[in-house]
């Protein structure tokens, strides 16, 4: 597989895995927005912590393939 080819896929993993990031956090808010007790607000709490380690990781993983990429050089002869 090239290299662009898995950069793409790393790419794609990290939009997935900030999406993923955005879907938690919502869950999150929402279970603390109908929280009546003390423990039904640490459920909600849960949520946000692990949505705070997928979205660390999904833009982590979003800005290096991106960086990754533009260093590449277009052409395979590398004339411009």
């Amino acid at each position: 597989m090239p290299l662009n080819g898995i950069l793409l896929a790393v790419h794609v993993a990290a939009a997935l895995t900030i999406v993923a990031s955005v879907i938690t956090d919502w869950i999150g808010v929402l279970a603390l927005r109908g929280a009546t007790t003390t423990a039904h607000a640490r459920e909600g709490l849960k949520a946000l912590t692990a949505s705070a380690a997928f979205g660390v990781w999904g833009r982590l993983g979003s800005l290096a393939a991106a960086k990754l990429t533009a260093r590449r050089d277009p052409s395979p002869t590398g004339a411009r």
